[in-house]
């Protein structure tokens, strides 16, 4: 009798085979899984995964299916709120940090996502550094209290060394300050 598995099984098996570099890979995992049932519950908790290749993994997913629209940042990041501090992998924590341009409505932990993008903003990575500034914009967009956090950081950002960081910062408008 063939063993039954459940679906993050399946989902957590054929994430196991990415090595880091085959894109293509993770987008037939995506077409394959993104319409099971349970396949938001199970994605969200391979992304918090210890394991960081796991982790990236999932997180490029998830990444993905923002983009689409299949997946929602505000679900995501409620679901993945528990788990912040455990991303160590810095592709999945850039993956993160990248959904957030999609967010289109305010979200819960909205002050624990704004200190992990500040966590970031200092990082030796241009691409983590320019999406965590890029991540407070836009969350000072649907929670004004973060404005000022939100407009240094732009502000740090369009003087910051690196092209990629102040390319990010031009294609992003600050949050205005309430007077």
């Amino acid at each position: 009798m063939a063993k039954v598995t459940e679906p993050i099984d399946d989902l957590q098996a054929a994430l196991a085979t990415f090595t880091g570099n085959e894109v293509s890979l993770l987008s037939e995992v995506k077409a394959r899984f993104r319409s099971q049932p349970d396949f938001e519950t199970s994605i969200t908790a391979l992304a918090a995964s210890d394991d960081p290749m796991m982790s990236r993994a999932a997180m490029w997913v998830i990444l993905e299916c923002v983009r689409e629209g299949t997946l929602l940042v505000h679900r995501i990041s409620a679901a993945l709120h528990p788990h912040l501090q455990a991303l160590a992998d810095w592709q999945a924590v850039l993956c993160l940090l990248q959904a957030f341009d999609q967010l289109s409505q305010p979200i819960d932990h909205a002050e624990s996502y704004a200190d992990f993008a500040e966590a970031n903003l200092s990082h030796q990575r241009p691409f983590l550094r320019a999406w965590s500034m890029n991540t407070l914009c836009r969350l000072a967009r649907f929670h004004p209290e973060l404005a000022a956090r939100a407009q240094r950081t732009h502000q740090n950002a369009i003087n910051d060394p690196a092209a990629s960081v102040r390319a990010r910062a031009r294609n992003i408008a600050p949050p205005v300050l309430n007077a």
